[in-house]
């Protein structure tokens, strides 16, 4: 039976006012995130160098009521 959980990645929804507003706030999001990962795998002795997101994010905008 295949593993119906995806522990590497995670789906957000969210509404903004547009395009630059929801690209900030992701921006925002993904500098946290990579704070926190950074910190943990700091503890764990190891060092991630680079952007630990880079190419992680694409926008779908849901566009019908059966999408979302």
């Amino acid at each position: 039976m295949d593993n119906i959980y995806q522990s590497n990645h995670i789906h957000l929804f969210c509404e903004a006012q547009n395009n630059d507003a929801i690209a900030l706030g992701m921006q925002s999001l993904a500098g946290r995130f990579a704070k926190i990962i950074r910190r943990y795998l700091h503890l764990r002795g190891h060092q991630k160098k680079g952007s630990v997101f880079k190419g992680r994010y694409h926008l779908h905008v849901l566009k019908t009521p059966r999408e979302v």
